[in-house]
Order: C-alpha cells, then sequence, then structure tokens
C-alpha cells in the first residue's frame, strides 16, 4: 500500500507571518510619504492631471492675474513677473497637503477649504464656472512602488513566519 502525507504546517506559518505583517504597515506608509507628497507636486509643474493637461484659464482670467501688479509690458507682453504669478495661481493648494498616517492608511488631505473645487471643478460664487484641475491622484509610479513596498513586506512577513 501506497500512502500520501500532505504537511500544511510551513504554509499556515508563512500566512500567519503575512497577516502579522500587515498588521501594522505604518513604517510603509511613512516610507511612501515623502514619494506621494513629490508626486502630488510634479501635477502642480507639468499642470497635468491623470487625463491629460489641465483646459486653460480664461482669457478674462489670465488678464487679471497678469495685469495684476504690473505683470505685461506697454505693449501688452507678459513679463517674468506675469508668467510666475500665472502658475503660483493654485500655489496655496499646492503646499498645504496635510499626511497622515496610521497602521492601515496613509491619508494626503489638503486644508484649504476651496481645493476640492479646483480638483473637481465645480460652480463657486456669481456663477463662475472652475473646469476640473485633477492634482489629487498617483501616478502610475507611485501606484508601482506603493504595490511593490507591500508586497515587500508581505514577503518578508512570510518569510519570517515559515522561520519558526
Amino acid at each position: 500500500m501506497i500512502a500520501g502525507r500532505v504537511n500544511t504546517r510551513d504554509v499556515e506559518r508563512g500566512l500567519a507571518g503575512v497577516r502579522a505583517a500587515g498588521r501594522n504597515l505604518r513604517g510603509v506608509f511613512r516610507g511612501l510619504r515623502p514619494e506621494i507628497a513629490e508626486d502630488v507636486d510634479e501635477h502642480f509643474e507639468q499642470n497635468m492631471g491623470p487625463d491629460g493637461r489641465w483646459p486653460f484659464r480664461a482669457a478674462a482670467s489670465m488678464r487679471k492675474i497678469i495685469g495684476a501688479s504690473g505683470g505685461l509690458t506697454k505693449r501688452g507682453r507678459i513679463r517674468a513677473k506675469g508668467r510666475r504669478r500665472v502658475r503660483n495661481q493654485l500655489g496655496r493648494i499646492k503646499h498645504t497637503w496635510k499626511y497622515t498616517v496610521s497602521e492601515r492608511s496613509l491619508v494626503g488631505e489638503n486644508i484649504v477649504p476651496w481645493s476640492a473645487v479646483h480638483d473637481q471643478g465645480g460652480r463657486v460664487a456669481h456663477g463662475a464656472v472652475i473646469p476640473a484641475r485633477r492634482f489629487a491622484w498617483m501616478s502610475g509610479r507611485i501606484v508601482e512602488r506603493a504595490v511593490a513596498a507591500l508586497v515587500s513586506r508581505g514577503e518578508q512577513g512570510w518569510a519570517s513566519g515559515r522561520a519558526r
């Protein structure tokens, strides 16, 4: 008679190690926080959302932004000062992110009350329509980095669980 036996003890230990490693991911999230902040900054620098470039500003908005404080020459050309003003219009939103790390999450939130209307678009006071300029998203590079960090943590848990 031939008998076969399957012992799942190593698999069960490995899975227990993965579960234990997944209970507190604070270190993984802390490591990702600066990369995510840099990714959001890049969205502002490139004026780009997940679906492509942000919509252009209305001509009236541009005149108001550039014309204020001497942004135009007498001939109507844009001075460097005017170009900086255009680039910095969303500066307050860009620099007011708060990241909170816990054992199971990394939450990024912008503390500017009106940041959501700039990200998602919508109507504001006096019926003005602001087009969506998506900045609160993670690029593929960051998603891949997050997946790699979480998989690595799981692999470490598997190895430590089986080593018992």
